[in-house]
């Protein structure tokens, strides 16, 4: 429209000017008058944008209850739909935090009286006080370690084939529910950028004239930095959480082994005392 006004401004003068320099002189002044007026334009343009943009914060606050400060249910909700999965993967998360805390604990995987007593059991040759003792007890390592009494009288290499075999089934146990903190941890933070980009849409829309332009600007806003932070905010604490679950786990694992390793140690001296005495029979016989 600009450019249209100023050219039949110019038009009457320029067609009056019987020197073509004359025209082109006229013509550059219109051109560069225009790309003034544009420039100006934007510059208003920006201005306005920017103090629009200066506005939010007093229109959220208004959106609040006038205060200023938001409780932590009112917060939630200005989070948009996206908050209530958080939510959920939250508490799911916590609730496996607690009852891995309570799982892993070293007394109760490998319980130290439990070993030294069977320990002393084997060295005294009593096998079937150990299987009773070990029945009474439900650590992970009790089922190992049966393994390897119920076939004392195998090759050393026969019964460790079946005390790793039953370790790694222990092991399922002792991993159990880790594999969720760690997709909690990776989904959590991509459910707030999901939520970000729905709160970005709403403030779009609100650019673009389909509501009143301030509330919708507000809370999409509101809704974008809310579920960001939200999903960042549970997403680090349970990746830290997992990661100090897996270290545990593999050290109470390498434990596990080592103990068994150890009553394996016994085992062959109680094996070659079985083999020992079955030599004698067959040389009696």
């Amino acid at each position: 429209k600009n450019e249209l006004v100023l050219n039949c401004l110019l038009l009457f003068p320029m067609s009056l000017c019987p020197s073509y320099r004359y025209r082109q002189t006229l013509r550059s002044i219109s051109l560069h008058s225009l790309r003034t007026i544009s420039n100006i334009q934007r510059y208003l343009y920006q201005v306005d944008h920017f103090m629009y943009l200066c506005d939010i914060e007093r229109l959220i606050s208004n959106q609040s209850g006038g205060g200023g400060k938001m409780t932590l249910w009112e917060l939630f909700i200005r989070g948009g739909p996206m908050m209530w999965p958080l939510l959920a993967c939250s508490i799911i998360a916590l609730a496996i935090i607690i009852e891995r805390l309570f799982a892993l604990r070293q007394n109760k995987i490998i319980p130290k009286d439990l070993l030294e007593e069977v320990e002393r059991l084997t060295r005294m040759g009593r096998l079937t006080d150990i299987e009773k003792l070990l029945k009474r007890s439900s650590s992970p390592i009790c089922p190992v370690i049966m393994v390897a009494i119920k076939n004392a009288g195998m090759r050393r290499e026969i019964i460790k084939d079946y005390m790793e075999e039953a370790g790694a089934k222990e092991a399922y146990t002792i991993d159990r529910y880790i594999d969720v903190l760690g997709t909690i941890a990776t989904i959590s933070p991509l459910m707030g950028l999901l939520g970000t980009v729905s709160g970005m849409i709403t403030s779009f829309q609100a650019l673009g004239g389909e509501a009143p332009a301030s509330q919708m600007l507000g809370s999409g806003i509101s809704e974008a930095l809310i579920t960001t932070a939200a999903g960042l905010s549970i997403g680090i604490p349970i990746y830290i959480s997992y990661r100090f679950f897996i270290a545990r786990s593999d050290y109470l694992l390498l434990e596990m082994e080592k103990s068994s390793a150890r009553i394996l140690e016994y085992l062959k001296g109680e094996n070659n005392e079985i083999q020992a005495k079955k030599r004698q029979e067959h040389l009696d016989d």
